[in-house]
């Protein structure tokens, strides 16, 4: 049996970075991460938050990856059958706040793990696992559903039912790579990576480099390249040994040289705005140089000197993600950090050093922590199988997060809507401020990625009319975001 466990980084630029771990059932802990933008959060950094709604699956049915989205619902997907007493198989999405969102119905869900999962441009859920039907159809290994969680039916991949994949991704263009142990209707084993098309099909264009063993992450870089990692090599190469680079039609990267390579097992990566690769994992020897369980590369993939942490995590780093001011949040087996007491998750400054503000000590949970997601006020919503000191079993809680910043001087959401909505081309957003204040708008995909921006200057007191320029977008669902100071409004908008 394998675990996979999925990480997801939103930055306030609209990098989106993305990675998954797939691994055996003895990994113990990951961390997955999507940063929104900054609020205010009230309470020490890494406290437990009593205002969230506890999620509970039962023993051994753990969450193993979380998704924020854009309108900050959040998704769940794991090993569990029922989500605090309603049945749900493995997979759920939640309000905010932790309470059950009603409005997502999957069915009779998966009838095996989801591990890992993806939202398309459209907000289509895409989840991969070791499941051979969704809501009682067959779809061995990978499903694709609308945004109320009913099966999407135009997406059918033809593979064979001992199809089990570890690792996807999706692409601009909707195409999604896939890795793992797949086979056809035949019975007969494919490649380790694959891409499909948007509906499903082999895209036959797309010609990998041979790997000896499925990805067990993977990660989309801005340019469309994208980082394998794992317990992988590429046949015949005894370099770039468990992370590997890949051009987006799946040939070797010649222009990454990571040399010698890593000396065992890498769990999760994330790429930084600057084309930096933050790798964790069970390594202790990067390109020869010294290198405990974490490391920066260059963009080249050489080794980046500047990070180097005094001790590091003393065992496995098991997930990484990186804040919105750099910081970096790590997860995994150790229970020091730099020599410093911290059990199973940690906060680093961008040299990698400890960040000492953060810390978790009074929050008592014991097991597995394998997946986080960070939500506009900056909380962080933790899944896994755990406890707390009383042995009262807990799958997901919130912590406090340290963010600053939020701005209150407009209307709430519910009275800023854009209109038409749906619309067929541009649309017009009115908004009301309380006060003057410096106001930008952004339109993006549901992926994060900015097709429109306008920055308005300085506004009065008030409400003006902002229009989102959305005419010749391909047809789907879009995030409209209003911006003042370093807070944000935020809502949906449809493009037919």
């Amino acid at each position: 049996m394998r675990t996979l466990l999925n990480l997801c980084v939103l930055t306030s630029g609209n990098d989106q970075l993305c990675a998954n771990s797939a691994h055996k059932w003895f990994f113990s802990a990951f961390l997955g991460l999507m940063i929104c933008h900054s609020g205010r959060a009230s309470g020490q950094a890494g406290l437990l938050d009593p205002s969230f709604e506890v999620g509970f699956t039962g023993r051994n049915q753990a969450i193993l990856d979380i998704h924020v989205l854009p309108n900050e619902k959040i998704l769940a997907t794991g090993l569990f059958t029922e989500y605090n007493g309603q049945a749900f198989k493995r997979i759920v999405r939640l309000q905010p706040d932790g309470q059950i969102d009603s409005s997502f119905d999957p069915g009779k869900g998966a009838n095996g793990s989801i591990w890992d999962l993806a939202v398309q441009a459209d907000g289509k859920v895409v989840v991969a696992g070791d499941f051979s039907k969704f809501d009682g159809r067959a779809r061995p290994g990978i499903a694709r559903l609308h945004a109320d969680g009913s099966l999407d039916t135009a997406f059918h991949p033809d593979f064979g039912p001992n199809t089990f994949i570890y690792a996807m991704a999706v692409q601009a263009d909707n195409k999604i790579v896939i890795g793992g142990y797949m086979e056809d209707l035949d019975d007969i084993e494919m490649p380790y990576l694959i891409r499909l098309q948007p509906d499903g099909s082999i895209d036959m264009l797309f010609d990998p480099f041979l790997i000896n063993r499925p990805p067990n992450f993977m990660v989309i870089q801005k340019d469309g390249k994208f980082l394998l990692g794992g317990s992988l090599s590429m046949l015949n190469i005894s370099d770039n040994a468990y992370l590997i680079r890949l051009n987006s039609d799946g040939s070797l990267d010649s222009l990454y040289k990571i040399g010698r390579g890593l000396n065992y097992r890498v769990t999760s990566a994330a790429t930084l705005k600057s084309g930096k690769i933050l790798a964790g994992g069970w390594f202790t020897k990067v390109q020869g140089a010294s290198r405990n369980f974490i490391v920066q590369l260059n963009a080249d993939g050489s080794l980046d000197t500047l990070f180097n942490p005094i001790l590091g995590p003393n065992d496995i780093v098991n997930g990484l993600a990186v804040q919105e001011d750099g910081k970096i949040l790590v997860v995994g087996d150790f229970t020091e950090y730099d020599g410093v007491s911290r059990r199973f998750i940690a906060r680093l400054h961008p040299d990698g050093s400890l960040d000492p503000s953060f810390h978790h000590k009074d929050v008592g949970l014991v097991g597995l922590l394998i997946a986080v997601g960070l939500q506009q006020d900056g909380k962080m919503v933790v899944g896994g199988d755990y406890n707390d000191l009383d042995n009262n079993e807990l799958n997901l809680v919130r912590l406090h997060n340290d963010h600053t910043g939020i701005v209150e001087s407009w209307v709430p959401l519910a009275e800023m809507h854009a209109y038409p909505n749906p619309t067929s081309g541009n649309a017009l957003l009115p908004i009301t401020l309380q006060a003057p204040a410096a106001v930008r708008v952004q339109v993006t995909d549901m992926l994060g990625r900015e097709v429109h921006s306008a920055d308005l200057g300085l506004l009065p007191a008030g409400t003006a009319n902002v229009e989102l320029k959305t005419s010749g977008l391909n047809s789907g669902m879009y995030l409209y975001k209003v911006f003042v100071g370093k807070g944000y409004l935020s809502g949906n908008l449809m493009v037919e």
